[in-house]
C-alpha cells in the first residue's frame, strides 16, 4: 500500500519532463530542430563569445561543446542525426577526430542534411582552405587579413580592423531572408578583422557580404625582399571579389555559411564602441548580422513548405491517374513559409508570383505560372492554382513544380500521370477540319460516275452496223 505514493510521484515528474520536453519543442525558432554542436578549438577562449552563446540560446538552440580532436558526440550516429546544426570555430586546427574529418562532414552535411556554420581567421590552417575548396570557395592564405586605408579603427596600426557599411557591402544579389532590411539600411558599421575568400562558379553559392572598394587583402607579417616579389606577383584580391561572408545551399536544403573572423564574433565587437580614422563615433552592427546570418543558416526563416497538391479535370473534384489528350485540367499547390519575426516563429502564407508549373514527358509541354488564389482558413499557407489544356501527344507525363531561389527552401514536388489518346468511339463523326477532303472525295465519286454512264449510253450519230451472212461454196 506504501507503492501507490511513490508510483505516483514517479508519473508526476515523468509528466512533468514530458510536458518541459513539448515546450522545447514549441518554444523553438528552428523548423528542423535546436540541437547545436560547437566544436571549438582549445586556442579560442570560449568566455569570449558569450553575447554569441547567450544570443543562440535566447533562440532557443541547446549548445554542446567539445573540441576539434574529442571523439565524444559525434553528428550522426546509427544512421541518425543527434545534432541538427554544427558551428565549426576551429580555424587553426589541422587535424580532427574520426567524426570530424573531411570526407566524413561533408557527407553528413550533404546527406543528413545538417546545417553548418564556419567561423575562422587569418590563421587559417591548410585542412580548412581544403574543406573549403569542396563547395568551391577559395580562402586567401595563412597571415593574409582584409586591410582598408580608409575606412578602419585607430586601434590597429596596420588598418585591418576595417569599419564596413552595410549598404555598402551586401551584394547586389544577397536575399532579404538573409540580410532583413532593418539591417540594410543601418548607419552603424560592422567592425570586421579576418580573412577574405573568393567564389567559384558553383550554382548553389550565395554572396553576402564582400569588402568596400577601397579594401583589399594583404599579408600581416613582415616579409623580405624574395617574399615580397613572390607576393606581387599574384593577383591583389579587393573590393567586391573579396568576400567577408557567403552562403550555400545544397539540393537537400542543407545550408552552410562562412565567416572569416571568428573576432567578428566576440564579446568586445559584438554592440562596440569604435570611431573611425576622422573621429566619429559609432556602435557596431556585429551582433544584429550574426544573428540575421545564423537564423537563416539555422533554418529560422526562408523555410518553405508544400501542404497539399492536386489535380483534376475542370468541374471535377476527384484526380485522375489517367487524362486524356486536350483535357481542361487544374492544378492546385498549398505553400507556407516558416520565418520568424520579433522573436515568434510561426507557420505563415507565401506570397509570390513567379512559380511555375512544368507539364513534362522528357521535355516540358506546358509550361505555366501558379497563381495565387486564396489564403487558407487556418490562416498559415497560400493556395495557388492554375488551369491549362492537356497536350495532343499521349504517354506518360508528370505534374513538376520546381521552385529554386536563393534565400529559400527548395521546392521540388511531382506527380506522374498518363494521357491517352480519344477511344474509337469518342471522336466525332465528321471533322470540321476536314469538309475540303470530304468534298474532294465526293466530286471525285460522282464525276466518275457520271463519266461510266455517258459513256456506257453514248452511240456515234449516222453510223448503222449491217450483219452479212456469207455462204460457203464448194
Amino acid at each position: 500500500m506504501m507503492l501507490w505514493p511513490k508510483f505516483r510521484a514517479l508519473a508526476l515528474v515523468a509528466q512533468a519532463l514530458v510536458a518541459s520536453q513539448l515546450w522545447t519543442i514549441v518554444d523553438a525558432k528552428s523548423a528542423v530542430g535546436d540541437r547545436v554542436l560547437v566544436v571549438i578549438e582549445p586556442a579560442l577562449n570560449q568566455a569570449s563569445y558569450s553575447h554569441f552563446w547567450q544570443s543562440l540560446e535566447a533562440r532557443g538552440f541547446k549548445l554542446t561543446f567539445k573540441g576539434p580532436k574529442e571523439e565524444q558526440a559525434p553528428l550522426t550516429e546509427y544512421d541518425e542525426n543527434k545534432f541538427d546544426h554544427l558551428i565549426m570555430m576551429a580555424p587553426t586546427t589541422t587535424s580532427f577526430s574520426s567524426t570530424l574529418k573531411p570526407q566524413r562532414l561533408v557527407a553528413d552535411m550533404t546527406a543528413h542534411h545538417i546545417n553548418t556554420l564556419f567561423v575562422l581567421s587569418p590563421s587559417i590552417s591548410e585542412a580548412q582552405r581544403d574543406l573549403a575548396r569542396e563547395f568551391d570557395i577559395e580562402f586567401q592564405e595563412r597571415d593574409t587579413a582584409l586591410i582598408d586605408d580608409f575606412h578602419y579603427s585607430p586601434a590597429s596600426s596596420k588598418h585591418d580592423q576595417v569599419l564596413l557599411n552595410i549598404s555598402s557591402g551586401l551584394d547586389s544579389e544577397t536575399p532579404t531572408t538573409i540580410v532583413p532590411s532593418t539591417l540594410r539600411t543601418s548607419s552603424n558599421p560592422i567592425l570586421y578583422n579576418g580573412i577574405v575568400h573568393t567564389l567559384g562558379q558553383n550554382p548553389y553559392l550565395i554572396p553576402v557580404l564582400h569588402a568596400g572598394e577601397t579594401a583589399f587583402s594583404d599579408d600581416l607579417t613582415e616579409l623580405d625582399e624574395d617574399e615580397l616579389l613572390d607576393r606581387k606577383k599574384k593577383t591583389v584580391i579587393s573590393g567586391e571579389q573579396a568576400y567577408l561572408a557567403s552562403a550555400m545551399q545544397s539540393r537537400g536544403n542543407a545550408r552552410i555559411g562562412w565567416i572569416g573572423s571568428e573576432a567578428m564574433l566576440r564579446d568586445d565587437s559584438w554592440a562596440a564602441k569604435v570611431e573611425d580614422q576622422d573621429g566619429r563615433s559609432y556602435t557596431t552592427v556585429n551582433g544584429h548580422f550574426a544573428e540575421a546570418f545564423t537564423a537563416w543558416i539555422f533554418q529560422e526563416k526562408g523555410v518553405l513548405k508544400v501542404i497539399h497538391t492536386e489535380h483534376h479535370r475542370v468541374n471535377e473534384t476527384e484526380s485522375r491517374e489517367m487524362y486524356r489528350i486536350k483535357d481542361d485540367v487544374t492544378y492546385s499547390a498549398t505553400i507556407s513559409e516558416y520565418t520568424t519575426e520579433n522573436g515568434q516563429s510561426s507557420w505563415r502564407p507565401f506570397s509570390a508570383v513567379d512559380i511555375q508549373l512544368d507539364f513534362t514527358m522528357l521535355d516540358p509541354h506546358v509550361r505555366t505560372s501558379l497563381h495565387e488564389r486564396a489564403v487558407t482558413a487556418d490562416g498559415q499557407a497560400t493556395e495557388y492554382d492554375v488551369t491549362f489544356k492537356c497536350p495532343d501527344r499521349h504517354g506518360v507525363f508528370k505534374f513538376v513544380l520546381d521552385y529554386w531561389r536563393p534565400g529559400y527552401t527548395f521546392i521540388h514536388e511531382q506527380s506522374v500521370v498518363s494521357v491517352v489518346p480519344f477511344r474509337h468511339d469518342e471522336y466525332p463523326r465528321f471533322i470540321q477540319g476536314a469538309w475540303p477532303f470530304y468534298t474532294g472525295a465526293f466530286l471525285t465519286s460522282a464525276v466518275f460516275l457520271s463519266f461510266c454512264g455517258l459513256w456506257l449510253y453514248s452511240v456515234e450519230g449516222g453510223n448503222k452496223v449491217v450483219a452479212v451472212k456469207v455462204q460457203k461454196t464448194q
